[in-house]
């Protein structure tokens, strides 16, 4: 009983408190309203952007979320959503700086969001006249490398509708950041001006501030300040550009190139197009140009040892030393004037090959490097040829081989000569010439052969035997020639004289003539020489390779025959006194005249002094004068000349019967010795030098007739021997040396009488 009461009165009491409920509940509950939303007008702001205001009344609600709706769309499909934080007393206010644009109409309301639900005011309407705007405060620095990254502080920096921009001076930066208050952006590398000003742009609203600088570089040292093209130097300063191609350093006017940058050190090499051996240094970087003190300079090669010094064309020489280019290209190796093929090069090294076209066969080496010369203190020598082998007994016409080494590779370059007769090289190598032996003359019945190269010359030591019956002889003058102009040339193995046609008397005119050794003809050559009034004074001389004529005009002209061009070039003047029968002979490349007599004045002028000419200078300039004796008389015409290893010796020209005297010329160091006497008084004779003999042929003692003698001196002993007798006598002729042989030709056998037309030849 007792348990079942209790249940009854828990039931009881359970009942009740749940109807006493429910009873109350009708009673205490109010009516919930939903959130009152008011929007109120849009106020413009004085610099652009707009004010939104509005209120709310939660009707106890509970508001998640309050701000402001706004778009183009009066329908809101479109719009923008903006959070506010409500006041205190519900209202809502929000200052939208960008994202409007001008002169656009824009709807806009409030609005709260409870329960998840939005409950909005009535929406109102504004015409734009666009965002605000921006304003720049300050920046992160004032001084600023290219490529620096630096800060603008300000505000109204971003613009949701539209992009912002950054420039300095008139170059875009790059920003890397961007809030509304803060941008962060790099200096743009293409700039054109040092200072400048940061310009912040949005649509066509700009914000500018003033202003900010590049810092400017400095250079404290260049390390080596001597160095080798190609070397690597190091630059030491500040404020320099960390990217290489950003950083200009150049010597004089040549650009290097940069191969590591940092601020304060720069690695540069050396350019290959540096142009002088010591130049100015700047740096171009920042935008601003700097110079260093100190003037950059190329280390000078320098030339060691050379091995071998003697060698043949093609054959590899080392050469060391210091401070050559370790490019091939970049050192130059003379032979002479002559460039060589290098095959290795370090800066310590150099290996070339002699090269084929080698000038002479001694020369000195020079090595052009780092825009300088060193030359070798010990001269090349060019390894001569040597001859071997050759058939013995041959015909005239027959091919031959020429045995032998040290022969040029480029088979043309060899000269051969049989008996004196050039002849052509139809194939070969270093070791064997393939050639034809000539048609002749051959006097004595033998051939001497001989090989050239360059300046060296060599002879096989056999003569050959020519088995021919019948040898060709021949000669012929087809001018006439008396007295001058003297004398005759030998320029690349051909003869040259200047003479008048032998038949032709209507026309005075001179021509250049060019002996034929091969037939011994003469062929008329040019028929347009210069002052070619009959001058039989004038002079015609040689430095080896050219021709030239003095005229002995009242101009004292002196011109140069091209032989190539076939014309005459007039060159610098003699600078004596015009003077008639000078005496001449060249010595090298240099052409030396003097002494001689002006015969044109009533009283004729005699002279002593000597000119030498340049010829490969065109200068002209007064050496030593001959020392005659005043008692044996001044007057020299018309003297005999020869030169004997570059010493000249004159013979002749006499006046009086006193004039036996002769004399030599060392040209090295100007000076003249007298040498033993001439056997007579001689005058109107002619030299010549062969096998390092000199001859004088014919002309007459004063006041006699002329002889058909010769004179031979030997240089060895200072002695005048009675030479062969030249069948006729004769003076005022020519003579020339040709291939081993002599000849001479032309002249008078008598005072005033008809030039001689005959022509000999003079073998040893």
């Amino acid at each position: 009983m007792t348990k079942s009461y209790q249940l009854i009165l828990i039931l009881f009491f359970i009942a009740f408190i749940v109807n006493s409920c429910s009873s109350g509940d009708d009673e205490m509950i109010p009516e919930i309203k939903e959130p009152e939303v008011q929007t109120f007008d849009a106020l413009l702001g004085n610099k652009g952007g707009v004010h939104f205001s509005g209120q709310f009344s939660s009707n106890g609600n509970n508001i998640s979320e309050a701000g402001f709706e706004y778009g183009e769309d009066s329908t809101f499909n479109a719009k923008s959503v903006i959070l506010v934080e409500p006041t205190p007393e519900n209202h809502l206010r929000y200052f939208l700086a960008s994202g409007l644009d001008q002169n656009a109409q824009y709807y806009y309301r409030a609005f709260v969001k409870s329960s998840n639900k939005i409950y909005t005011g009535e929406p109102d309407s504004f015409i734009s006249e666009g965002s605000i705007v921006p304003e720049i405060d300050s920046l992160s620095q004032e001084f600023t490398h290219l490529a620096d990254t630096v800060k603008v502080f300000g505000r109204n920096f971003r613009d949701p509708n539209h992009e912002t921009n950054l420039e300095m001076g008139y170059s875009l930066a790059e920003i890397i950041s961007l809030n509304d208050t803060v941008i962060e952006f790099v200096v743009p590398t293409f700039m054109s001006n040092i200072t400048n000003d940061v310009r912040v742009k949005i649509d066509d609203r700009v914000a500018s501030y003033s202003e900010i600088t590049l810092y400017k570089p400095t250079i404290e040292k260049i390390e080596p300040i001597v160095a080798l093209i190609g070397d690597t130097l190091e630059v030491v300063g500040n404020h320099f550009d960390f990217a290489n191609d950003r950083n200009k350093i150049s010597f004089g006017r040549s650009t290097s190139t940069v191969i590591k940058s940092e601020r304060k050190k720069i690695q540069v090499v050396v350019p290959f197009t540096l142009e002088n051996v010591s130049d100015s240094i700047t740096l171009r970087s920042q935008l601003q140009e700097v110079g260093y003190p100190v003037f950059f300079s190329l280390a000078k090669p320098k030339i060691n040892s050379i091995t071998p010094l003697n060698a043949t064309f093609r054959e590899e020489i080392t050469i060391k030393g210091e401070n050559f280019d370790y490019d091939k290209s970049r050192n130059k190796v003379y032979f002479g004037e002559v460039e060589a093929v290098i095959t290795y090069a370090d800066k310590n090294t150099l290996k070339v090959l002699v090269p084929d076209d080698l000038q002479e066969s001694v020369e000195d080496i020079k090595v052009f490097a780092q825009l300088q010369s060193a030359t070798f203190e010990d001269q090349f020598q060019l390894l001569p040829p040597e001859i071997n082998f050759i058939n013995k007994d041959i015909h005239a016409g027959q091919n031959i081989s020429i045995e032998g080494k040290n022969f040029h590779p480029i088979f043309s370059r060899n000269k051969v000569t049989i008996e004196a007769i050039p002849v052509n090289v139809t194939s070969g190598n270093s070791e064997v010439l393939e050639t034809k032996i000539p048609l002749g003359p051959f006097p004595r019945r033998k051939a001497k052969v001989k090989v050239s190269l360059l300046d060296i010359e060599v002879e096989y030591e056999v003569d050959l035997n020519i088995i021919d019956k019948w040898v060709m002889l021949s000669d012929s003058l087809p001018f006439r020639f008396r007295r001058g102009p003297n004398n005759t040339v030998v320029v690349n193995n051909e003869a040259y004289i200047l003479a008048k046609e032998k038949d032709n008397f209507v026309d005075d005119k001179l021509f250049l003539w060019k002996f034929n050794s091969s037939d011994y003809s003469w062929e008329k050559i040019n028929n347009e020489i210069p002052e070619h009034a009959t001058v039989p004074s004038g002079i015609l001389e040689t430095n080896g390779d050219e021709i030239f004529y003095y005229t002995a005009n009242n101009s004292n002209d002196f011109y140069k025959y091209v032989i190539e061009d076939n014309k005459w070039v007039k060159m610098s003047k003699f600078p004596g006194n015009r003077r008639d029968y000078s005496a001449h002979f060249t010595v090298g490349k240099d052409i030396f005249i003097g002494l001689g007599t002006d015969l044109k004045p009533y009283t004729p002028v005699n002279y002593t002094d000597f000119y030498k000419f340049n010829s490969q200078t065109n200068e002209w300039s007064q050496i030593s004068e001959l020392p005659l004796d005043i008692w044996g008389g001044r007057r020299r015409t018309g003297m005999a000349s020869f030169v004997i290893n570059d010493i000249a010796y004159l013979a002749g020209g006499a006046d009086n019967t006193g004039d036996y005297d002769a004399w030599s010329y060392y040209p090295e160091s100007d000076t003249w010795r007298q040498i033993a006497d001439f056997p007579i008084t001689n005058h109107e004779g002619v030299g010549f030098q062969l096998n390092d003999i000199g001859y004088v042929t014919g002309g007459a003692p004063v006041g006699g007739s002329r002889l058909n003698r010769s004179w031979v001196y030997l240089p060895s002993t200072d002695t005048w021997e009675e030479g062969d007798s030249i069948i006729e006598g004769r003076g005022w002729h020519f003579s020339f040396v040709l291939n081993g042989k002599a000849y001479i030709g032309g002249g008078d056998n008598d005072s005033g009488g008809s030039p001689l037309d005959n022509f000999y030849e003079f073998i040893p």
